[in-house]
């Protein structure tokens, strides 16, 4: 008996699948976010590194390319200023191209967590088919209305005042679904018009969707910039490191 009341206890808390993984995947999103942040943070101390790295070695080439010509042939130094040149040139970009990136990876995963949001609102579109049976149409016009005694009263009428109700059942439901759908406009005009008069954001921009190519673009732009920064900073180091050792 304990046992019984114990699992119907537990049966009674445990939610169903498809609110409990809508839940995971709005915190993964959450979670990916932070992630990236703080990889980019990680990256973006040890590139500012780099770069001062680099800026201070152009520097001082530059100044004492005299001096350093004794060392190395001015045609290798120019090709270990070219590469650090493309290093800062990267570095500084990757981080702006990251800035980007970041932007609309968020505003993705904010519409991602909206369309798996629990909020309930009423239906704005129809989901009618033409096959429903009356249990399911009372559960659709529940959303609009009380519908406490409708099934009773449909079980205790006849075949023609059953067909009424049922068409009756239909014919709300799809006035009210219109009803709602003129609502949820009239609530987006006027929440993009709040927008519009406060922060300037126009209506188009308001409803636009993000760009899943501009997402990917600046994502593939942020590795490709990453990797040249890193590689050109390395092959002129290496570069210099080797011709010194040569001509010395």
């Amino acid at each position: 008996m304990l046992l019984s009341k114990t699992k119907g206890i537990l049966q009674a808390m445990l939610e169903r699948p498809y609110i409990t993984f809508r839940r995971l995947a709005r915190k993964n999103n959450t979670d990916t976010k932070e992630t990236v942040k703080y990889v980019f943070d990680l990256s973006d101390k040890f590139s500012v590194w780099i770069l001062g790295l680099s800026l201070a070695s152009i520097s001082l080439l530059l100044t004492k390319l005299k001096e350093l010509s004794s060392y190395v042939s001015p045609n290798n130094l120019k090709v270990v200023l070219i590469f650090l040149f493309i290093s800062v040139f990267c570095g500084i970009f990757y981080r702006i191209a990251f800035i980007f990136y970041y932007i609309y990876m968020d505003a993705a995963f904010r519409l991602v967590d909206l369309d798996l949001s629990d909020d309930e609102h009423m239906d704005t579109e129809s989901l009618l088919e033409g096959n429903e049976g009356y249990d399911y149409l009372i559960e659709l016009n529940s959303q609009f209305r009380n519908t406490e005694g409708f099934k009773q009263t449909y079980e205790e009428a006849d075949d023609i005042t059953k067909a009424q109700y049922y068409n009756n059942l239909v014919a709300w439901y799809v006035k009210d679904v219109a009803w709602a759908k003129r609502n949820l406009d009239f609530t987006l005009t006027s929440i993009s018009e709040t927008y519009e008069k406060h922060l300037g954001l126009s209506k188009k921009k308001f409803f636009k969707e993000p760009s899943i190519f501009k997402l990917k673009f600046t994502k593939n732009t942020c590795v490709v910039l990453y990797v040249g920064f890193l590689v050109s900073f390395l092959f002129a180091l290496a570069f210099f490191i080797l011709t010194v050792n040569i001509h010395s």
